[in-house]
């Protein structure tokens, strides 16, 4: 992945930012089944704590809780382990606190699992909401520098390096992008990716 294009599809590729790989290299010598069974509860407690934290009536946050634990993604996140309850959980945090520093900090580990979401900070550069910006820059700034002793600057490095070279991301197999989904039904590649 570092040396040319690739395509996402193949499984057990890492494609995260260097901070979370820290986090998992801390149970790297748990048995797997434990690993799995505790990451399942884990992200099942974090859809919870996500619903919870939701700043709109309760009945509305129950009602998210019901309709996402039943929801076909969310189901899939479980199976495959994906970080998308993190990054629920974390946006949910950022919308609750969002006049606080705790929106900034959840802005910053939102970001460190899914960099695409960077949607948000340029809003509110946007919108010049610097405070907000002010502390996603200082929290994201202390996570790269508590990471630096893991994974070094080259973590970083290597990582931009990869995140340039992946191609092909939409209208593969096994993804759940529209394009992978008309994949799925029998339209041609060359429908799915002009």
């Amino acid at each position: 992945t570092l040396s040319g294009p690739f395509n996402p599809g193949p499984a057990g590729l890492y494609l995260y930012p260097p901070p979370l790989a820290v986090l998992l290299a801390a149970v790297s010598g748990v048995a797997t089944a434990t690993v799995d069974a505790g990451w399942w509860i884990v992200r099942v407690g974090l859809l919870m704590v996500g619903c919870a934290v939701l700043p709109v009536p309760r009945w509305v946050r129950g009602g998210v809780l019901l309709v996402l634990a039943v929801s076909y993604p969310t189901l899939i996140d479980l199976n495959l382990g994906n970080v998308s309850l993190l990054v629920l959980v974390t946006s949910c945090l950022a919308w609750r606190w969002l006049d606080r520093p705790v929106s900034g900090v959840a802005t910053a580990l939102m970001l460190a699992l899914r960099p695409t979401l960077i949607v948000v900070p340029i809003w509110w550069l946007i919108r010049r909401q610097w405070q907000r910006l002010v502390w996603t820059i200082g929290a994201g700034l202390l996570l790269i520098v508590l990471t630096l002793p893991f994974v070094g600057l080259g973590g970083y490095v290597d990582y931009l390096t990869v995140v340039r070279n992946l191609s092909n991301v939409t209208g593969v197999a096994h993804n759940v992008d529209l394009a992978s989904a008309a994949l799925l039904v029998g339209m041609g590649p060359g429908i799915v990716q002009p």
